[in-house]
């Protein structure tokens, strides 16, 4: 760039000159080299910041001042500046989009929990770079090559205006700042899945209006009404058979009884009230027919909206939960990994008993051990006892694996579940297994005394009468078992 500047201000016209400027102007490609580097940072660099409160935060924060941009741009058009601010919030749009691409990887795709955000937030960037940077572009190679702007969009029309419909997508950021704002998101949840009971409501309030729609056609409508006839009206004065007819012409057919009815189930009964004055028993109908459309019908679709809004809030409730008991519940574990390397000394992947006493050794790492797991120094020996296994080495240490003790100090606040009882399963099958391998045919002998056939069957009587005649022949590890 540097040379190029001192060659064209040189001024200089030589062919010569001409020919290296050519050569010049080529390196501009090695530009391009600055995009690359940043996909090497995507790639190669810790992204998890992308997940915290404060990024996101952030990104609401953007879209909604993109929200409020679009309001201005509608209202004061041709500003020189709102195509600068576009550019600028689309570069910030594409790169959060590339960096959830990258902390999410191929889940961003399948992800049922954020499936419909993720396409919508894949569908509006997309449509924007079409609109503003690939359209522009394309006008532009197309005019250096020699046609004309008229030309090309005239050749290009319809690709032109399905591209500028995808200004409309934009709109779409403001359903994003919804789920961004927790109780608006929870209110636009809970009428959704409230529509399934309100369409049940809406069925009845339909089947009602169209059922007293028809009666009032059949007996104060049409040219003949068979409950309303020509009488004198409330001032005495006898009404015109035209009269008569503009009188009964709020049910005079089906469409038009419909809508004033419908009138009357919000309150208006400005399309009723001249046959209302006209026809005393009318007035009476009118007055039962609000009470049960409107009192009523209504009052059951506010009791079923109002249920089904407690109920989503009460799920949502726990769904958010469950997901800061599963964020905390990794960061114990990632603790609790750290905290193993740190006693893991001699770097064998197991704690002999030395080291895993040496969690109590330190203050600090005594406090954090606490916290984390809720045990104390008075169960330590009952705690390595839990979790150790005898090694298969000639000095038969008992150590601490990795696995046990992540699993078996993060299993402290779990509930009882399925996945806890075949862990338990699993465990008492591998002891049996080391028990049978060890003791051969003197275990066999002594588990069909006591009609053992599988460990997790091992009742506490048996247990116990297994351990008083085990004592006799062999060494029985009962408290193992």
């Amino acid at each position: 760039g540097i040379a190029e500047l001192v060659v064209t201000g040189g001024g200089a016209k030589s062919g010569a000159t001409t020919k290296w400027l050519g050569y010049l102007r080529i390196l501009r490609l090695f530009r391009l080299a600055r995009v690359a580097k940043i996909v090497v940072l995507l790639l190669t660099k810790d992204l998890l910041w992308a997940r915290s409160q404060r990024f996101q935060s952030f990104i609401m924060g953007v879209i909604a001042f993109n929200c409020i941009l679009l309001g201005l741009e509608v209202e004061f058009k041709n500003n020189p500046l709102w195509p600068i601010l576009e550019n600028v919030l689309l570069v910030i749009y594409t790169f959060e989009l590339l960096v959830r691409l990258r902390c999410d990887g191929c889940s961003f795709f399948y992800n049922k929990r954020e499936l419909f955000w993720n396409y919508l937030d894949l569908i509006i960037v997309v449509g924007a770079i079409l609109d503003q940077w690939i359209r522009p572009a394309a006008l532009a190679i197309a005019t250096s090559a020699g046609a004309s702007s008229t030309d090309t969009l005239s050749h290009t029309g319809e690709i032109m205006r399905i591209m500028r419909l995808m200004r409309l997508i934009r709109i779409l950021r403001l359903v994003k700042l919804i789920k961004g704002i927790k109780p608006l998101y929870t209110l636009a949840v809970g009428i959704g899945k409230s529509m399934q009971g309100m369409g049940w409501v809406m069925g009845l309030s339909a089947s009602f209006l169209y059922l007293v729609s028809l009666l009032a056609v059949k007996l104060a409508g049409g040219q003949h009404p068979l409950f309303i006839s020509e009488h004198a009206d409330q001032n005495g004065n006898m009404v015109t058979p035209e009269k008569f007819q503009e009188l009964i012409s709020c049910f005079g057919n089906l469409p038009d009884t419909i809508y004033n009815l419908f009138k009357v189930m919000n309150a208006d009964t400005s399309g009723v009230d001249n046959l209302v004055f006209y026809e005393p028993w009318v007035k009476w109908t009118v007055m039962c027919f609000t009470i049960i459309s409107n009192w009523a019908i209504f009052s059951i679709l506010t009791a079923v909206v109002s249920e089904n809004m407690a109920k989503v809030t009460e799920d949502h409730e726990k769904e958010l939960e469950a997901e800061q008991a599963e964020i905390t519940r990794k960061e114990v574990r990632s603790k609790l990994n750290k905290m193993f390397d740190n006693l893991d000394v001699d770097q064998s992947d197991t704690l002999n008993e030395d080291e895993f006493m040496a969690v109590w050794a330190d203050e600090l790492t005594e406090r954090e051990f606490q916290e984390l797991t809720g045990w104390t120094r008075e169960n330590a020996s009952e705690l390595f006892e839990a979790l150790s296994e005898q090694e298969d080495r000639p000095l038969k240490i008992r150590s601490v694996t990795r696995a046990a003790f992540i699993e078996g100090l993060d299993m402290g606040g779990d509930h009882l579940t399925m996945r806890s009882i075949m862990r338990l399963e699993k465990r008492l099958a591998e002891l049996d297994t080391q028990l049978r391998r060890r003791l051969g045919k003197r275990f066999e002998k002594q588990s069909s005394q006591i009609g053992l056939v599988s460990p997790s069957q091992i009742s506490l009587r048996s247990l116990r009468s297994a351990d008083y005649d085990c004592r006799k022949g062999f060494s029985y590890d009962s408290h193992q078992l």
